[in-house]
């Protein structure tokens, strides 16, 4: 399967579209742009999703920022302000901790 995003004017993703595997991967986003008769439309992977964000600059998307005090990594990855134990899964924004 392939993965199209639609970008909005903000350069947040609106719309995923999947579709076969029969298509290039240049077909398949002509297509897209075909059927929606839109030109903002990225491939992506199946990771991306409803509300991320389009970095033009870096060519690359942005998942959403899950938390306001993680910030945003060279390699576009979202990191907490202090370092996930092994032995807790859930971030708590209020405490700024980790449980």
């Amino acid at each position: 399967m392939k993965y199209y995003a639609k970008i909005g004017i903000d350069n947040e993703v609106v719309q995923v579209a999947i579709i076969s595997d029969d298509f290039s991967d240049n077909a398949g986003l002509q297509h897209m742009k075909d059927i929606t008769n839109s030109d903002r439309w990225k491939q992506c992977d199946k990771t991306v999703g409803q509300g991320d964000t389009w970095d033009k600059t870096k060519n690359a998307f942005i998942k959403q920022q899950p938390f306001p005090s993680w910030v945003l990594n060279a390699d576009n990855i979202w990191e907490p302000p202090v370092e996930k134990p092994a032995d807790k899964d859930n971030w708590n924004e209020d405490k700024q901790e980790w449980e």
